[in-house]
């Protein structure tokens, strides 16, 4: 069997892959990703030299570089693992993406299993409406394929977390964190990426659940500031959470032609999604308990002071290392 999995380059992607790598359910898998910017290689490039070379799986990469290189991909396989990537410059809208990749899978008649991953942390904060929308885009692809296996994840922790990581990076390299005061308020449920790439492996593996949708959510309620305090006093620093003059004068907040050249597209999308972030409903989703999973708790994986960060720095490339010390 064939697994391509689509949009593989982001940490969330790659803690599924070397899941289902190591498990070896797949004579093949095959990581496929837009690869917009050098940064989007070089991390795919270092998560892979990572795998263990004497495993019976084969893994291999391909660049998509326009639709037929997907449609090409998608017709060899014979499961498709959709995961939103993390960009938002210089490629595909991702609200068209997961339907065109619906659209392309239905196509392939002899295609096991689809599944789609969607991260709420990677959708695109700088759209009109970006959580109506993401959810408007996930049910046309279940339209397109009605036997599509949806995963929908609430904001994530552990350590192939986009979100938590990032926030981390920040703390670790002594860069303040913007985000509003509402925050206090606003609930999420996060989950830890073992979780998910437990999630994905059953969705991919059990045939009853196809055509199924499920809210991927942790076990503890928590405001976006307990979230963002528990991942502060993991790395023991707090001192942080504030703004620079620049951004009190232009927040990344907000979407502009100014913003989007002063601030990194990721940062400015986090900014927006602490901003923005609204809670999940379950609503059109069935019960998480059929998956079978043992959730963990944000606390107890990111415990005050248990960060190495060390090791973090240590884990860096030459390449954000160059850029730290141009950046002063």
């Amino acid at each position: 069997m064939s697994l391509l999995v689509f949009n593989s380059s982001n940490r969330i992607a790659q803690g599924v892959v070397r899941r289902l790598y190591g498990a070896g359910s797949f004579e093949k898998i095959v990581c496929a990703d837009v690869y917009p910017t050098y940064q989007s290689i070089q991390r795919f490039l270092n998560f892979k030299s990572q795998l263990d070379a004497e495993a019976s799986t084969s893994l291999t990469d391909i660049k998509i570089s326009e639709k037929t290189d997907l449609a090409n991909a998608i017709n060899r396989a014979t499961h498709v693992l959709y995961i939103t990537h993390d960009y938002y410059t210089l490629t595909a809208s991702k609200l068209n993406l997961i339907k065109t990749t619906a659209e392309l899978a239905k196509k392939n008649k002899s295609l096991k299993k689809f599944v789609a991953l969607t991260p709420v942390e990677h959708d695109h904060y700088g759209e009109t409406n970006p959580a109506e929308a993401a959810t408007a885009s996930e049910r046309d692809a279940s339209k397109l394929y009605p036997e599509l296996v949806h995963l929908k994840s609430d904001l994530t922790f552990g350590p192939d977390s986009t979100i938590a990581h990032s926030i981390i990076t920040r703390f670790v390299n002594g860069s303040g964190l913007a985000y509003s005061a509402g925050a206090s308020s606003v609930n999420t449920r996060p989950i830890h990426t073992d979780d998910v790439a437990t999630a994905v492996e059953t969705a991919l593996n059990n045939d009853s659940l196809r055509g199924s949708s499920f809210l991927l959510q942790g076990p503890t309620s928590v405001t976006l500031a307990e979230y963002i305090n528990t991942l502060q006093a993991h790395v023991g620093r707090d001192d942080l959470l504030t703004q620079g003059l620049l951004e009190k004068i232009l927040s990344p907040a907000h979407a502009n032609i100014l913003t989007e050249r002063l601030y990194d597209p990721s940062y400015a999308n986090l900014v927006r999604l602490l901003a923005q972030y609204k809670p999940l409903s379950q609503e059109g989703f069935e019960n998480i308990n059929n998956l079978g999973l043992e959730l963990r708790e944000l606390r107890a994986t990111h415990a005050p002071r248990g960060y190495n960060i060390e090791a973090h720095r240590n884990r860096e490339s030459i390449a954000d290392r160059w850029v730290k010390s141009l950046l002063g």
